[in-house]
């Protein structure tokens, strides 16, 4: 399962700002996936410089693709489902992430 949210969830180091320490998560989806709701990958943004890019909850891998300013070219990631290859791009977000299990 694949799910895109707007807002990470709450209370993870992908819905906190670096520099104000403020969490932006929802705390509806949170409460999702600590009910038992498990998909594996969550694509999300609205946070722009979070203190992480990545971060397991559970058995669910949440990404956020944000860009880090108004100004940068828009971040994306790429998905391959065949492979489970996540290709992330922007330019201070580059690298590829393998997701386990695929």
């Amino acid at each position: 399962d694949l799910a895109l949210h707007h807002e990470p969830p709450a209370r993870t180091r992908v819905a906190i700002a670096l520099q104000s320490g403020r969490d932006f998560g929802s705390d509806d989806l949170r409460t999702c996936l600590d009910a038992g709701w498990r998909p594996k990958l969550v694509f999300s943004g609205h946070v722009h410089r979070p203190d992480r890019r990545s971060q397991w909850v559970r058995e669910t891998l949440c990404l956020n693709v944000a860009g880090d300013c108004r100004l940068c070219p828009p971040a994306h990631a790429i998905l391959d489902l065949n492979t489970g290859v996540i290709e992330r791009f922007s330019p201070q977000l580059e690298g590829v992430h393998q997701h386990p299990g695929w």
